[in-house]
């Protein structure tokens, strides 16, 4: 995505999402001046890049996303249990079950239900 600079904007009261391009459905942050912003954070700069899965921040945004969204699943289904995340293998994440042998495939299953549950309510995670 290229950088977008808009010479009149205001900022009173704008998020950066009141800036996003028509075309914005893989827009996962902006970056101002070096840092990156959520989306719903106030606009503080008429110079933003976009950043997409296709750049390296975006998609470590995405992963650590993920991540979170993995964990919150985990402690609202199995509070007794705990992951680490080691690092990561491609487009993935390589986790460690802490405390209890690795997940059984209708846990897997739950886990998955429950993330796709949490994308779909679109709420802010609180670990």
């Amino acid at each position: 995505m290229e950088r977008v600079i808009k010479e009149q904007a205001s900022f009173d009261e704008k998020s950066f999402r009141d800036f996003l391009p028509e075309d914005s459905s893989k827009i996962l942050a902006a970056l101002v001046n070096g840092r990156a912003y959520h989306l719903d954070d106030k606009a503080i700069s008429n110079d933003i890049e976009w950043l997409t899965l296709d750049t390296e921040a975006g998609a470590r945004i995405y992963q650590r996303t993920l991540s979170l969204i993995l964990f919150t699943a985990i402690e609202k289904l199995f509070p007794e249990h705990k992951i680490r995340v080691l690092f990561s293998i491609s487009h993935g994440l390589y986790c460690e079950v802490l405390n209890k042998g690795n997940f059984n495939a209708d846990e897997l299953l739950q886990i998955k239900q429950r993330m796709i549950e949490i994308i779909q309510l679109n709420e802010p995670i609180y670990l």
